[in-house]
């Protein structure tokens, strides 16, 4: 499709194929508010996505279905990364000629040509650094553009425009569409990139982990020569990939010989703070996350804003107000003394980071586990072992059996593995007993959730982690609580 403006589609009706997903739905919102008429349809609908978009006035479908596309009455349609050449809607889309692209081309074409685009990139960590970066350069007076993946808590949208030449995008590299392979951040044009880590994960496109490093070393051969390429010290993939950009290379960690470091780490119920030091000056920082990984996001922010001569002070100030992002140890619901949390926790390390984090917040408490094997990666047996290490620092550990996508639209790439390839719930909660651990199997129809609700106490901790909507576990569960 040719290059278009936004003002183009003015007037224009936009159908979004994967609507529910966070970037399809930022963007959604992002037309509506600019005076595309829009319309979406997903397999499920689920908060918080489900409610932006009604907030945002979108109209929604599902399941998919060719009925869509009649009441949808689309002049295009956009395609999220989810949907497969297979998918009923799309197939719909192709018979009748409408035409359709991806949101990275999208983005390409209509908004980032104008931008500097700084790209946050990396296995873990992308959707809080992003929201940190754009959040400290709001507080700096430049109302930065953005488009991140995920419900940020200090502004009121995910994706916004601005006349600022910042533009902060999440760069996922997850590939595109089915028709457009490549990594999303290949279109982002990036002038600035930080890297927070690379590790194997995407196990439905990437064959292994030289498969995934390929893709990010494609990143940095995009970098602009004038712009920089900050890249996390704490893993050894990332220092490798940033050498080969021509842009200025910039390290960060906290071990010696790094060009910005945090030291004097405090994780506490209140947060975190750290001392940073870069070029000879040390600076104070808080925040009000803990754990050791938003540690690093912070210092990745303020590595790039210090090297584009930025006030840091103000930068600093800034991320002592940054509330984090939606599902990101985010506090669900509290009842009868016990604390539901809700996280998007899915990789073995976030897991693990993510259960370190709370029980840095949390000393005193009971952590009980939950977790959904729902990610097209951890459905697979690939980090069989690595999960049984993940939940060390929980007390209770539930999992359910392996999260199945529907038959008929299938959401993972054709020649996903077979069964005897599958993740194991029976092993892992055998592997997590040898550990140590009461661990069990957690049925998520009725019976089990008031099962889970009858084996809670006053102080516990509830951490519930997925990637998806886990069956809708933590409003039944909240709703079975004593008080």
């Amino acid at each position: 499709m040719a290059s278009e403006s936004l003002k183009d589609f003015s007037g224009k009706r936009v159908h979004i194929l994967g609507v529910a997903g966070t970037l399809m739905g930022a963007f959604a919102s992002f037309l509506k508010a600019h005076g595309v008429e829009v319309t979406g349809s997903d397999q499920n609908i689920y908060p918080p996505m489900s409610d932006v978009l009604k907030k945002a006035g979108v109209e929604v479908f599902a399941p998919f279905s060719p009925d869509n596309l009649a009441k949808a009455r689309p002049d295009l349609v956009i395609v999220g990364n989810v949907i497969r050449k297979v998918n009923v809607e799309m197939e719909a889309v192709t018979q009748a000629g409408i035409p359709y692209l991806s949101l990275p081309s999208a983005l390409e074409t209509m908004i980032l040509p104008r931008k500097h685009p700084i790209v946050v990139a990396g296995t873990h960590g992308k959707t809080t650094t992003s929201s940190m970066m754009s959040w400290i350069l709001e507080e700096l007076g430049e109302k930065p553009s953005f488009f991140i993946g995920g419900v940020t808590r200090n502004f009121p949208e995910s994706f916004r425009v601005t006349d600022s030449k910042y533009m902060v995008l999440e760069g996922d590299e997850y590939d595109t569409a089915f028709f457009d392979k490549v990594p999303k951040f290949v279109h982002y044009r990036p002038t600035d990139v930080i890297l927070t880590s690379v590790e194997y994960d995407h196990a439905d496109i990437y064959p292994d982990i030289n498969a995934v490093i390929a893709a990010f070393e494609r990143l940095a051969d995009l970098v602009s020569p004038n712009g920089y390429f900050v890249a996390c010290a704490e893993y050894e993939v990332p220092l490798r990939i940033a050498h080969r950009s021509r842009a200025s290379v910039l390290t960060y960690g906290l071990g010696m010989g790094v060009d910005s470091r945090a030291s004097n780490i405090d994780l506490s119920p209140a947060g975190a703070t750290f001392r940073w030091s870069i070029d000879k000056n040390e600076y104070k920082v808080k925040l009000n996350a803990t754990g050791r990984h938003n540690v690093l996001n912070a210092l990745a922010c303020l590595t790039l804003v210090h090297a584009r001569g930025l006030d840091v002070e103000r930068a600093i100030a800034a991320l002592a107000t940054f509330e984090g992002v939606k599902r990101r140890q985010e506090i669900y619901g509290q009842k009868g003394g016990i604390t539901l949390i809700d996280d998007f926790a899915h990789h073995p390390t976030a897991v693990r980071e993510t259960i370190s984090a709370i029980r840095s917040k949390y000393p005193n408490s009971r952590i009980i586990a939950c977790f959904e094997p729902r990610s097209a990666t951890s459905r697979r047996k690939v980090f069989q072992q690595a999960y049984a290490e993940s939940f060390d620092l929980a007390d209770v550990v539930f999992v359910t059996k392996p999260y199945e996508p529907p038959a008929a639209n299938p959401t993972h790439a054709p020649g996903a593995p077979a069964a005897p390839a599958v993740f194991s719930t029976d092993e892992l909660l055998a592997d997590l007993t040898t550990r140590g651990k009461r661990a069990r199997v957690l049925a998520t129809d009725d019976g089990g959730v008031k099962a889970l609700a009858r084996d809670l106490k006053s102080g516990d901790i509830v951490l519930v982690m997925s990637n998806g909507s886990f069956d809708g576990l933590l409003p039944r569960l909240l709703q079975q609580l004593p008080g």
